[in-house]
């Protein structure tokens, strides 16, 4: 299926940091490739690359890509760019993906945000245990051995090796809660994966703000299924979620410019909200 563009025109007020001052610092940060498949009709997995910066109190998960993205937004913000100016300019980096995840180790709570079109969301959860049973089995990962686990969560079971000698009870997205950093996840379908490509632990004072996010204007609070339903709405139906943050569709084309049609899809995701 070629991929099509979408050019919208819209009028975006981009703002700063809108959440509460609470910091820490990265001890250990850690590389994860993240392999998804969105939609039910995709043939492979696209590829992303997230950190997890892990400190005494929080955690926090994010795309790199997104993060690249974000903070040069914010440059040209500082320069008091058009919004205009800063689609056109950011066009050559790539969007990686919208979800950031903190964990509050103390309050044992998730605090999720993402971005839907140009809207921006957030949400709080409870860190529920995942139920892990431990099975037999190693592997080695990053020169670490690594032990086995499986849990059910949101419709997925998730397969999970995690390394006892990294005693934090972490793990890639919303995974937690096993003795030992989570390296690689896989769910049974295939769907999607999480592997560990580094890690590394902090020599210097790495200071983790939490309440960065990549937020760009006002953010809405909602629910994980309330937004579970945005997203569905915003694949598999984008022409009225586009209209609904009152943007408006000036054409769809390929990467050779050529003129088409939206793409009917079908969102595949991650978790699922009964």
């Amino acid at each position: 299926m070629k991929k099509l563009i979408l050019i919208v025109v819209s009028v975006l007020i981009l703002k700063g940091g809108i959440f509460s001052q609470e910091r820490d610092n990265v001890i250990i940060r850690v590389v994860y490739e993240t392999l998804s498949r969105k939609y039910s009709d995709s043939k492979g997995r696209a590829s992303d690359l997230h950190y997890l910066d892990i400190g005494n109190s929080f955690s926090r998960y994010y795309s790199i890509d997104a993060q690249l993205l974000h903070e040069f937004k914010k440059e040209m913000i500082s320069r008091k760019s058009s919004p205009q100016e800063i689609l056109a300019k950011s066009k050559g980096y790539k969007s990686g993906s919208q979800d950031l995840i903190v964990k509050h180790y103390l309050e044992r709570k998730l605090l999720c945000y993402s971005k839907v079109i140009i809207q921006d969301y957030i949400y709080e959860e409870p860190m529920d245990g995942l139920g892990w049973e431990f099975l037999e089995g190693n592997d080695t990962i990053l020169g670490y051995d690594c032990k086995k686990a499986k849990a059910q969560f949101r419709g997925r079971e998730w397969t999970a090796w995690y390394a006892t000698e990294i005693p934090s009870p972490d793990g890639p997205w919303k995974l937690s809660g096993l003795p030992g950093l989570i390296l690689k996840a896989v769910d049974s379908t295939g769907d999607f994966s999480f592997e560990s490509k580094s890690i590394e632990s902090s020599k210097e004072s790495l200071p983790m703000d939490i309440s960065y996010h990549l937020a760009e204007g006002e953010v809405i609070k909602t629910d994980g299924k309330t937004l579970y339903l945005v997203k569905k709405k915003s694949i598999e139906d984008i022409s009225g979620s586009i209209a609904a943050q009152g943007l408006t569709i000036v054409s769809v084309t390929d990467e050779k410019g050529v003129q088409g049609e939206i793409p009917k899809r079908k969102m595949n995701s991650i978790e699922e909200y009964k």
